[in-house]
């Protein structure tokens, strides 16, 4: 079971379908990684054209954006670029399948349609069947997917009347997705369960003595590193010893370059400039001032995915120090201890910051231009 519990052997249903249906024989091992070799560039196109899709059609920017974005999904995205030797592509396989459990959970929202959200959680559970993977990052998917539905999901109570039907639809589509989601784990996790209670499995949580945020950040101590692991987010370092020691954690023994948290000067100046939009829409709607654009905000959509990007921003670079760490120790079984699992998702959301902030700059040109 420990093969298909956390997929190391590059075990999984869809690459035995694959050698079932090339008829691979056992002994070609060369013919395997082949088939691993083309299944990883098949995912990787795949949750390209899903990123696509949810820029153009989910959060319904235009074209030329919801391209960029695309591409930006694995060429934008350094903690991917970095995972991708080794066996360290095995924690790709759910964030491959991210981009499209957003788009059908925003159908689902957009369309009224809750059998949308159920195929949502069906399709999440596909990636388990596709590539297993580490715990910690099934647990930061399901995180963070039930995060965005949540989200959705407190935006349609708020435009509704309160009551007792509002409130139930509130956790009918709360409910949905994560129920579907275990429905669709369920051919792997019920004979995990079955062998657990019969000790045929067993399952070491307690091994690790540590919980939250396995990479260090000491604010209080200069020397630490700790402003510099901060400014990761602005600037780029080419010298690892400028950010203090293991500032990914143990990671950085085991994966790529250290690429901290900087998701490129491009990107950077196009998320700064919608984080400068979104502040400046908050304060004229305090104020109730007219603000010409507001249009290009989309604030109930991009709300959520500007919230992470900066709680991410500040406590990722602080590690052990964060509020987040805090938080996951206080649960008394949160605990994620290579940042790159973490920085993936990170970079995602930075990514739909910043092609909001390029699609509000290219409009400003064109009203100028117009001018």
């Amino acid at each position: 079971l420990g093969g298909h519990s956390q997929g190391i052997y590059m075990i999984s249903e869809l690459s035995a379908a694959i050698v079932l249906i090339f008829d691979l024989p056992i002994i070609d091992i060369l013919g395997k990684y082949a088939s691993i070799k083309f299944l990883y560039l098949g995912f990787y196109l795949f949750g390209t054209f899903g990123t696509y899709l949810f820029f153009r059609y989910g959060l319904k920017l235009s074209t030329l954006i919801a391209t960029i974005g695309g591409l930006g999904f694995f060429w934008g995205n350094s903690a991917v670029l970095t995972s991708i030797i080794g066996e360290f592509p095995l924690y790709l396989a759910q964030f491959i399948f991210f981009p499209w459990v957003l788009l059908i959970i925003k159908l689902a929202h957009s369309l009224n349609k809750p059998a949308l959200s159920c195929l949502a959680g069906l399709v999440a559970s596909l990636s388990e069947y596709a590539m297993s993977s580490h715990p910690e990052c099934d647990f930061i998917y399901f995180i963070f997917c039930n995060l965005y539905n949540l989200y959705l999901t407190l935006i349609r109570l708020t435009e509704s009347k309160l009551g007792m039907d509002s409130v139930k639809r509130f956790f009918g589509w709360l409910l949905l997705f994560p129920v579907f989601h275990g429905i669709g784990l369920a051919y792997r996790v019920i004979p995990l369960i079955d062998a657990v209670l019969n000790k045929e499995y067993f399952l070491d949580v307690f091994h690790y003595n540590t919980l939250g945020l396995g990479w260090g950040g000491a604010i209080n101590r200069i020397y630490d590193g700790a402003i510099n692991r901060i400014s990761t987010v602005l600037f780029r370092f080419e010298n690892q010893v400028n950010t203090g020691a293991l500032s990914m954690g143990g990671g950085e023994f085991t994966t790529g370059w250290p690429v901290y948290f900087f998701i490129g000067q491009p990107l950077l100046f196009f998320a700064f400039a919608f984080v400068c939009l979104t502040l400046v829409t908050l304060y004229k709607k305090t104020l109730h001032k007219p603000n010409k654009y507001l249009q290009h905000t989309y604030l109930k959509t991009s709300f959520f995915f500007l919230v992470m990007y900066l709680f991410l921003s500040w406590n990722l670079p602080l590690g052990s120090s964060s509020w987040l760490h805090e938080f996951m120790v206080w649960t008394g079984f949160i605990r994620i201890h290579n940042a790159y699992r973490l920085t993936t998702y990170y970079f995602f959301f930075g990514l739909v910051v910043a092609m909001y902030g390029l699609n509000f700059l290219l409009n400003i040109k064109k009203a100028f231009t117009l001018n």
